[in-house]
C-alpha cells in the first residue's frame, strides 16, 4: 500500500498581500519622513558652513566686504546646486540604507 506524505515547502505561515503592502508602506513612509528631517539638517549644516566661509572671507581674509549677511550668500544662485546635490545625496543615502529595514 502506498502512503502519501504531505511535504512542506518553506514556512507554514505566509503573509497575505495586505500584510506585505502594510510592511512595504511602513518601511517607505519611515524613510520619507527620515529623509525630510535629514534634508532639513543638511540645509542647516550648509547654512552654518556658509556662515563660517562668510566670516573667514570677510573678517580674516578680507576677500569681500565685512558686513555681508550670511543669508545673501546662502540664497545666491551659486549655492543652489550645492543644496540640490546635497539633498539628492541625502535621499539616496536614506533609501539605500539597509539598517532601517530591520
Amino acid at each position: 500500500m502506498i502512503v502519501f506524505q504531505r511535504r512542506k515547502l518553506g514556512t507554514v505561515y505566509t503573509k497575505s498581500p495586505a500584510q506585505n503592502l502594510s510592511k512595504f508602506m511602513a518601511d517607505n513612509m519611515s524613510k520619507v519622513v527620515f529623509s525630510i528631517f535629514m534634508c532639513i539638517a543638511w540645509l542647516a549644516v550648509l547654512y552654518v558652513l556658509v556662515g563660517v566661509v562668510n566670516f573667514v572671507g570677510g573678517q580674516v581674509g578680507d576677500a569681500w566686504e565685512r558686513d555681508l549677511p550670511t543669508a545673501n550668500i546662502y540664497n545666491h544662485p551659486y549655492c543652489f546646486p550645492i543644496k540640490v546635490i546635497g539633498i539628492i545625496c541625502v535621499i539616496f543615502y536614506v533609501f539605500r540604507d539597509k539598517r532601517i529595514k530591520r
